[in-house]
Order: structure tokens, then sequence, then C-alpha cells
């Protein structure tokens, strides 16, 4: 188990993929995440429930959720942080995201 809302973060070796399955929607300081993440991995699998499926903060903080980030505002912190979009898919309520530091391909 790690927590990813800790002083500081568990240190693992490099990886080719981190997957993030119902997650990200509890880490308090998502940028920093992110930014550890883009040195130690490659490609990002990530599900996450924007504010353009759930607006309401009532209802996302009674899901416990601590952050509010549209599609738009969600693929901005993995971009800033060297991350492509591959691909999205929806599931129900939420996105599936593939983001990877690779070239997207054409």
């Amino acid at each position: 188990m790690c927590d990813l809302n800790g002083r500081s973060l568990p240190l693992f070796p490099p990886h080719d993929v981190a997957v993030f399955s119902g997650v990200l929607e509890y880490v308090n300081d998502l940028p920093r995440l992110v930014a550890f993440l883009a040195k130690t991995v490659d490609t990002v699998v990530a599900s996450y429930v924007d504010t353009g499926s759930v607006a309401q903060r009532a209802t996302r903080r009674r899901h416990g959720w601590v952050n509010d980030y549209s599609a738009g505002q969600l693929e901005k912190v993995f971009g800033d942080h060297g991350f492509h979009l591959d691909r999205v898919e929806t599931w129900r309520n939420q996105r599936i995201y593939v983001m990877s530091k690779r070239e997207a391909k054409p």
C-alpha cells in the first residue's frame, strides 16, 4: 500500500506503465503526482470522473473525491509534464485515458 497524499511519494523503480483505476479523484495534489510519474513511467492508463460528468462539488465530496478537474484540465496537467494523450474512451460516467511520454502516433 502507498499513500499518494503523503508527505513524500513512494520510491518505485522505473516502469513502462502505471495504472490508476478509481484513484486520481482521491489525490490532493495531482500535479505533484504527475510530475513524479513523469520521472518513472512512460505510459499512464487512468480512469477519471471529470466535472463534465459529475459537476456538483457537494456530490463529488460525498464520493470522497478531493479534486475537481474538467477533461481538458486533467489532460493539461499530464501534458504539462510531457505526457501526450494517446487515447480516451468513455465508460459509464468516467473517461479512461492512455497517456504516454512517447510522441503521439499519426
